[in-house]
């Protein structure tokens, strides 16, 4: 997390100031978001007579930008975003001629501080963007449905995920991940409504399990929405 935070400071800092422009913009996006395990982790699963299916589920993502730009083609950005992670989650169990399927899901709770590059395409206000974004778990709650058992039903139920890389933990504090996408700027009245979809996949296992046994990794991904809108600050 330092060697991330010195990285935010210097590509904010090396830039010459004189002609620049900085601005800044609340921001709002959904994405669809998952878990993806490593193929030891869901052979895990499956040698207990357990079978998972994670898949998408909308979560969303609120917060601000800063972006500063060093040229007519080149800026870099920065900002706090609060954004929520996640997955649905079928679990199926055969026990006894009985096969028992539930089905949850759960959610992650982050502030995120990226670090990203945006690179014009020409003068049709396209841009790509590219770069890191450090996540800080906020908080995290994982939800069971109700479901029967040879005619027997079960209540749902509800468990916080407590964060920390003790045993006892289940999310570690922080997650690293690349974020991907294509930003289409439209001009209005001088302030610019910034349009972008991106990809956003991990780089770090979020389960603290993954110190103790290396092979059994579970990350995010997702891919969304976000729309921004650009105030000019410092003139």
């Amino acid at each position: 997390m330092k060697t991330y935070l010195l990285l935010l400071l210097g590509a904010l800092g090396c830039t010459p100031v004189f002609g620049q422009q900085w601005r800044i913009a609340p921001t709002v996006g959904v994405n669809l978001a998952t878990i993806s395990y490593s193929n030891a982790y869901l052979n895990l699963f499956t040698s207990n007579g357990s079978r998972v299916s994670p898949g998408f589920v909308p979560r969303w993502q609120v917060g601000a930008l800063i972006d500063y730009t060093i040229s007519e083609q080149v800026g870099i950005r920065s900002g706090l975003l609060y954004s929520t992670r996640g997955s649905n989650i079928q679990t199926s169990v055969t026990r006894s001629g009985y096969t028992v399927t539930a089905s949850g899901s759960n959610q992650i709770n982050y502030l995120d501080v990226p670090l990203l590059v945006t690179v014009g395409l020409g003068e049709n206000g396209f841009r790509l963007v590219g770069g890191l974004v450090l996540g800080i778990a906020l908080s995290g709650t994982s939800k069971t449905d109700a479901y029967t058992v040879a005619g027997y039903k079960f209540d749902g139920e509800e468990a916080k995920l407590p964060i920390g890389n003790s045993s006892n933990d289940r999310i570690v504090p922080t997650d690293v991940s690349v974020s991907l996408g294509i930003l289409k700027q439209l001009d209005l009245n001088r302030r610019f409504l910034e349009l972008g979809f991106h990809i956003q996949p991990s780089l770090s296992s979020f389960a603290t399990g993954t110190k103790q046994y290396p092979s059994y990794t579970s990350t995010y991904f997702q891919f969304g929405l976000k729309a921004s809108y650009f105030f000019d600050i410092g003139r």
